[in-house]
């Protein structure tokens, strides 16, 4: 599935120059930062909403229900309301400040298109998703810009332990930097596996609990549906057999579709409506794309898979030179 172009990203580029609405928004991140000074980790917040014209309030009444932040009006001043107890809770203060960054993004879509913004965000459905995906990669941005975290990652292996130090580095859930790793491999993917069943009648196995693109990728197409069970990958070991917390290199997985998939070359592809129960596998199929390290984070209980084309992911983890 490619995706299509929306009246977002003319907008936007016009206004910041890039390919689409997610190039210029990068820029347009990148410009909030370095107006911000010299950056320090974790990326404090306050500062960027005082610098859009924002004040923080943080206060415990529920103007908004269950949200951990939100914008509003009041006596004509921008308020940037924040949760005091969720954002100083430890179990949600990770989320809390992604909360708040996706609202920074929503103040740099209307500091970049005026009231503009609001006649394109919201009058119809794709609109709305796309402004709040938007928002969603601003505060990605916001909180791990894209090559201070390639800089932080390489100083750290692709390991259990390294994976944490980048979470407490950056301040993120586990789920924010994943996402986030997976923008700095746009041809490739994040892979997540656990051991589940999604009803009573399927057996636990290992599948794919998510998978992870860049947020800017144009070709939704190569990925695997969430529930996909290893069978239809060649290459790929056994979870059990992993060292605990430690990478290993592997070569070029082999996807094997059912008739009822999608015959286009992919890690994997959409399932079509009205699968077949028990579909007749068709020859392998050889993906262009190269996994080159899987990691078991025994203690998380997943199973973690980059993959990228060859002789893209030496640029974030020495380990993957050996192969490529």
């Amino acid at each position: 599935m490619i995706r299509q172009r929306h009246k977002l990203d003319d907008l936007l580029t016009a206004k910041m120059g890039g390919r689409d609405a997610y190039d210029a928004m990068r820029r347009a991140c990148d410009e909030l930062l370095a107006q911000a000074g010299p950056i320090r980790l974790p990326i404090k917040l306050a500062p960027l909403a005082r610098l859009m014209g924002a004040e923080l309030n943080y206060d415990n009444s529920n103007i908004v229900g269950r949200e951990e932040a939100a914008i509003y009006f009041r006596s004509g001043k921008l308020i940037l309301w924040v949760s005091r107890d969720r954002f100083q809770n430890m179990r949600t203060q990770k989320r809390a400040r992604f909360s708040i960054a996706h609202e920074l993004g929503h103040l740099l879509l209307f500091r970049m298109l005026g009231p503009e913004f609001l006649d394109h965000s919201e009058n119809d459905s794709q609109s709305y998703a796309l402004t709040e995906r938007l928002c969603d990669f601003a505060a990605s941005q916001i909180l791990m810009p894209r090559t201070v975290l390639l800089d932080a990652a390489k100083e750290r292996f692709f390991t259990e332990d390294g994976l944490k130090y980048l979470e407490e580095l950056f301040a993120v859930s586990s789920p924010a930097l994943l996402r986030a790793l997976a923008d700095l491999l746009p041809s490739g993917a994040v892979l997540e596996l656990r051991k589940f069943s999604r009803h009573r009648r399927e057996h636990m196995l290992w599948r794919v609990q998510s998978c992870m693109l860049a947020a800017s990728a144009e070709d939704f197409t190569s990925w695997l549906p969430n529930g996909c069970t290893l069978k239809h990958l060649q290459g790929m070991p056994s979870p059990e057999e992993l060292p605990n917390g430690c990478p290993v290199p592997l070569g070029l997985i082999t996807l094997i579709r059912g008739r009822s998939r999608i015959s286009r070359e992919a890690i994997a592809t959409r399932t079509e409506y009205r699968l077949k129960r028990h579909p007749e596998l068709l020859p392998p199929i050889q993906s262009p794309l190269a996994s080159t390290q899987i990691m078991e984070d025994e203690s998380a209980g997943r199973v973690l898979v980059l993959i990228g084309k060859p002789g893209t992911l030496n640029t974030i983890w020495p380990l993957a030179e050996t192969l490529e």
